[in-house]
């Protein structure tokens, strides 16, 4: 994560030591990790938001060799997709839960192959 960014709401998930904002960022855990990952973008999302999801997408195309199970949700912000389930309208419960049994699907397959390999 950019030490330079220094807003009270990303404070408050990395902390105010800017030394440690590396080790604590995503970035740096899913390089070190074989879990799946999914991850979701919102049409309105605020940008800087928008561009740490397209670095960790980046970062996990460099890791697995592929890109991410994606979720693009087109008319929301970063808040709006949850409030939206169960409203009524829209696929975004479905399309979630399909993303989530990709990822099942996925750290399924994972776990296989490290048993074969052992």
């Amino acid at each position: 994560m950019d030490p330079s960014i220094t807003a009270a709401n990303i404070r408050a998930y990395f902390g105010d030591d800017a030394s440690k904002f590396g080790d604590r960022s995503p970035l740096t855990a899913v390089a070190e990790s074989a879990l799946p990952v999914g991850l979701t973008v919102a049409e309105f999302d605020p940008r800087f938001l928008a561009l740490q999801t397209t670095a960790l997408a980046t970062e996990l195309i460099r890791r697995d060799g592929r890109c991410p199970a994606l979720l693009w949700n087109e008319d929301h912000n970063h808040v709006s997709p949850l409030l939206s389930i169960g409203a009524g309208s829209g696929t975004l419960a479905a399309d979630l839960a399909g993303l989530l049994l990709r990822l099942g699907d996925a750290a399924n397959d994972s776990r296989e192959r490290d048993r074969a390999d052992a």
